[in-house]
């Protein structure tokens, strides 16, 4: 399987690590100590979920046609792995297929562990992570929150209640914060794609709007997630962690300088790229700068 390796897209799993941290850390400051061996089972069976969907994704996008037309960018269209060696279309599927086998095999201890209430989180998870290739693009709306919801509500809110067994408001608005950053990191990597994911039926929020409407979209998304940042704070009611989760507020300030990018180069791919790099640190820094304030408490 080391041909399909390129499919598992080892950079983007950074985010993973971000959003796991942050469940680790809130649950460790609001219910107590968190054992190593379950923050490490939550981390695999994360990873494992991420790696499954890139390489479904990657395995469906090459034989739909789909990674033949696109634009590759460092942050859209693809790994070019299958294109480059179309042999190894089967390794990724069953890179794919292993990794989300292995998710499940974890969700079902942490079911056992802390109670069925973790069920319906694992049973949509799975769902979203076979399904989002060929079943989410194909629906602009759902296409624009499918990716935060499985980041967000699934993995980080999820990972938070395997480790420490409560359901809490404050880990809630905690993932809506995820959920929001995501879906905008989403949203402008489907930006150069737009042309080829016509060809393959695939129906995202950029093939209806314009630039300018994207870029509402996308401050609307970041207003979210600073609104959501700030009800974390006041919920916990503790002003030495509002002090703390502040610095949080500046990666997510950048969005603003993105959404400038969105408004005049949504149709020019060369030079919205810079405001692409950026976005992905807007996404990967504001959960892990949260992470890090809570647990540095």
């Amino acid at each position: 399987m080391r041909r399909a390796f390129g499919t598992v897209r080892p950079p983007f799993l950074v985010l993973t690590l971000a959003c796991v941290a942050l469940s680790a850390a809130l649950a460790a400051h609001l219910r107590g100590p968190v054992g190593t061996l379950d923050v490490v089972l939550v981390l695999v069976a994360a990873l494992s979920a991420h790696i499954s969907v890139n390489s479904f994704n990657e395995f469906f996008d090459f034989h739909s046609g789909l990674d033949l037309k696109t634009f590759k960018t460092p942050f859209s269209g693809g790994s070019g792995t299958l294109v480059a060696d179309p042999g190894a279309s089967t390794d990724a599927l069953q890179i794919a297929l292993y990794s989300l086998l292995l998710c499940i095999a974890i969700g079902l201890y942490f079911v056992r562990v802390q109670g069925w209430t973790l069920l319906p989180v694992g049973v949509i998870g799975v769902l979203l992570v076979y399904g989002y290739t060929n079943t989410a693009t194909k629906n602009p709306w759902l296409c624009l929150v499918a990716a935060g919801f499985g980041f967000g509500p699934l993995m980080m809110l999820g990972g938070y209640v395997a480790l420490s067994g409560y359901w809490d408001t404050a880990a809630l608005w905690a993932s809506v914060v995820v959920f929001a950053v995501v879906n905008n990191l989403l949203l402008v990597n489907q930006l150069p794609d737009v042309e080829a994911d016509a060809h393959v039926g695939r129906s995202t929020l950029p093939m209806k709007f314009s630039g300018k409407t994207i870029a509402v979209v996308y401050l609307l998304f970041a207003a979210l997630a600073a609104f959501a940042l700030v009800r974390l704070s006041l919920l916990l009611a503790e002003p030495a962690l509002w002090q703390r989760l502040w610095p949080a507020m500046l990666p997510l300030s950048l969005s603003l300088v993105v959404a400038t990018g969105i408004y005049s180069y949504s149709d020019n791919t060369r030079k919205l790229l810079p405001y692409m790099a950026l976005n992905v640190a807007v996404a990967v820094l504001t959960p892990a700068v949260m992470a890090a304030s809570i647990a540095a408490l």
